[in-house]
C-alpha cells in the first residue's frame, strides 16, 4: 500500500529581494555603504512545516574576499548593511520538517542548496534588485529514494615506476546508496563540454536546468540485466585490466599503478593502436565522443561529470538534445543537453585557486572538489557519512561536492559484479 503523505513534493525556490537603500554620506574618502533586505521565499506546495528559521545565506565580498553568514528567522526576512563591491549569496543548510505515515507523526531532513554569483551592490545602480536562488532539495524519505551517486573518480593519472606519464588506468566508480535493489541497464555517463578553467564566452556552456556533455556512454541490458545490491558499486573503466602488471610484470608490478581487471563495463572507443577491448567486460553503449580516437578524463580536473537515464532511444536522443556553437577558429562544437531531471548525481571538479566558472546547474552541485595536480596518483572520493547495523555504506550526498568529497588513493573495488 502506499503512504499518504500530507504535502506535495514540490522543487523549492529561494529568493533572496535585494532592497538598496541610499546613503547620505558622500566623503568619497569613507566606505560606501549599502542596506541590503534580504527575504527567503518558498512557494505554494512545499511542506506546511517546513520553517524558514535559521536558514542561513553565507553572503561573499568577492571585491575584499570577506564573508559571513546571515541567518534567517521565521519570516524570512533579514536587513543587512554592507560595503559596496561584487558578491555571491550562497545558501547550504539542512533543516527539518514533519510528515504523515499513515497516522504516524515523522520528522525528515532535507539539504536545501544555492548560489547566485557575481552580483553588483552598489549605490548607483538600480536602486532595487531582485536575486533569485534555486535550491535543491529532495522530499523524499529514505525509504522513497532511490540514488545512484558517483563514489570515487580517479583522473589525474600518474607517473610510472620508469618516470612515464600514464592514465590508461582512470576509472568511475559509481554507487547504489539506496535501500532498494538498483538496476545499471541504461545508466550513462557524461563529461561536460565546458571547462571550469575557461572564461565565459562563445565556448562556455551553463544553464540552470541542464548539463551539456561531450561524452555519451551507457550501460547495455534490458532494464533487469544488471542488478546492483543497496550498498554496492559498480566499476567502470576504459581499460578494464590489471595495469600492475601489464606496465610491469607479474614478478614485479607497478604498484603505481591500478588493477582493474575487476571492473563491472568497459566504455570503449575502436581504435587501431590506442584501445583494448577486454573480451570479459560488457562495453557500454557509445552514443556520442567528441575524441576522434579514445575519451579519457581530463587528467587537468577541471570537467564535470554526470550519471543519468534518458528511458528511452539513446540515439534519438542525440538527435533531439545536440547543441552547436561556433568556436572562435569557426569549428563547429556539439554538445549533447541533458535535463537535470534525468540526472542522478554530479560532480564538478576543479581546483579552488582555478575556478572561473561552473559548468553545472547549483541544484545538481552547489560546490566543487579538486585535487593537487597533474599526475598526482589521486582520486576524488566521496565521504562515508554512516553505516547501517548491517554493514551497509551510506555515502554522503548533500549535492555540494566541496563538502561530500575529499582527496585520497585509488581504491577501485576489488570484486566484480557482473563478470562473465
Amino acid at each position: 500500500m502506499k503512504k499518504h503523505v500530507i504535502f506535495k513534493m514540490l522543487p523549492v525556490l529561494l529568493g533572496i529581494v535585494v532592497f538598496l537603500g541610499s546613503c547620505d554620506d558622500d566623503d568619497d574618502n569613507k566606505i560606501k555603504t549599502v542596506e541590503v533586505i534580504m527575504k527567503v521565499l518558498l512557494p505554494a506546495g512545499h511542506p506546511e512545516t517546513l520553517s524558514m528559521e535559521g536558514i542561513k545565506v553565507t553572503v561573499v565580498n568577492k571585491t575584499s574576499g570577506t564573508s559571513y553568514d546571515c541567518t534567517m528567522d521565521d519570516s524570512g526576512t533579514l536587513t543587512e548593511t554592507i560595503e559596496e563591491g561584487v558578491y555571491d549569496f550562497k545558501v547550504n543548510t539542512t533543516i527539518s520538517y514533519e510528515y504523515l505515515d499513515y497516522d504516524e507523526l515523522k520528522t525528515n531532513e532535507v539539504t536545501l542548496v544555492g548560489l547566485q554569483e557575481n552580483v553588483p551592490i552598489s549605490r548607483t545602480i538600480t536602486p532595487t534588485a531582485t536575486i533569485a536562488i534555486q535550491l535543491s532539495g529532495d522530499f523524499r524519505t529514505e525509504e522513497d529514494r532511490n540514488s545512484w551517486v558517483i563514489k570515487e573518480i580517479y583522473f589525474a593519472g600518474t607517473k610510472t615506476s620508469a618516470n612515464v606519464n600514464y592514465q590508461n588506468d582512470q576509472y568511475i566508480e559509481i554507487h547504489n546508496n539506496s535501500t532498494k535493489t538498483l538496476y545499471a541497464d541504461g545508466l550513462s555517463l557524461g563529461e561536460t563540454r565546458g571547462v571550469s578553467t575557461a572564461s565565459t564566452g562563445i565556448n562556455y556552456w551553463a544553464s540552470t536546468d541542464s548539463v551539456y556533455v561531450q561524452t555519451y556512454y551507457t550501460i547495455p541490458g534490458d532494464g533487469t540485466t544488471y542488478p546492483v545490491e543497496p550498498g554496492k558499486s559498480i566499476l567502470i573503466a576504459p581499460q578494464p585490466v590489471d595495469h600492475q602488471t601489464t606496465v610491469g610484470t607479474a614478478g614485479d608490478p607497478d604498484t603505481k599503478l591500478q588493477n582493474l581487471a575487476s571492473a563491472d563495463f568497459q566504455w570503449y572507443d575502436a581504435h587501431a593502436t590506442l584501445s583494448i577491448d577486454v573480451p570479459e567486460v560488457p562495453n557500454m553503449i557509445k552514443y556520442y565522443s567528441y575524441s576522434a580516437t579514445v575519451w579519457l578524463p581530463s587528467i587537468q580536473g577541471n570537467r564535470a561529470y554526470i550519471i543519468f537515464n534518458v528511458n528511452g532511444d539513446g540515439e534519438q536522443y542525440v538527435l533531439q538534445n545536440s547543441d552547436f556553437r561556433r568556436s572562435t577558429g569557426n569549428n563547429a562544437l556539439q554538445t549533447i543537453r541533458v535535463h537535470k531531471d534525468i540526472i542522478f548525481d554530479a560532480v564538478e571538479l576543479g581546483h579552488p585557486d582555478d575556478m572561473k566558472v561552473k559548468n553545472l546547474p547549483v541544484i545538481l552541485d552547489s560546490g566543487n572538489t579538486y585535487w593537487n595536480g597533474s599526475r598526482s596518483g589521486e582520486c576524488v572520493r566521496r565521504k562515508v557519512e554512516r553505516t547501517t547495523d548491517n554493514g551497509r555504506v551510506i555515502y554522503q550526498d548533500t549535492n555540494n561536492s566541496t563538502n561530500d568529497f575529499e582527496i585520497g588513493t585509488p581504491a577501485p573495488k576489488q570484486q566484480a559484479l557482473f563478470r562473465r
